[in-house]
């Protein structure tokens, strides 16, 4: 199995845990491109909002809010750059992805959103 390094999958690895790993050849099968458009677990099965059953260990599970600050703030954080980066604030390096769908509102689309427009430092790229 090939690992997948997508944020956007991690954030849904965080909010609902799931046992099925997140499979790059059945991402892949299912149409998926390198951003996770689409998903599947190494199983073929569709990733949607896993039942407790099939969650590892849920009460670890966290809240949309919470993923998003560990993959923003918290980065910035870890990288020690908290005083620059991580948070959408004047003067600040606005490094964002802008989505195909509202992720925070339903973050079980997150193995399915598109990135539709990237800004880096304030200024869009192709």
């Amino acid at each position: 199995m090939t690992e997948v390094a997508n944020p956007l999958l991690g954030m849904h690895a965080a909010i609902f845990r799931p046992l099925a790993q997140y499979d790059a050849g059945a991402l892949a099968a299912a149409g998926a491109s390198a951003s996770a458009s689409a998903s599947a677990s190494s199983s073929g099965a569709p990733l949607s909002p896993p039942s407790p059953a099939q969650q590892w260990r849920p009460e670890e599970c966290v809240s949309v809010g919470q993923a998003l600050h560990m993959y923003t703030i918290g980065a910035a954080y870890a990288c020690a750059r908290e005083y620059r980066l991580g948070q959408l604030r004047r003067c600040w390096a606005a490094d964002l992805p802008v989505m195909d769908r509202d992720v925070v509102r339903a973050p079980a689309e997150l193995v399915r959103a598109r990135v539709t427009q990237v800004f880096v430092a304030g200024q869009r790229r192709k």
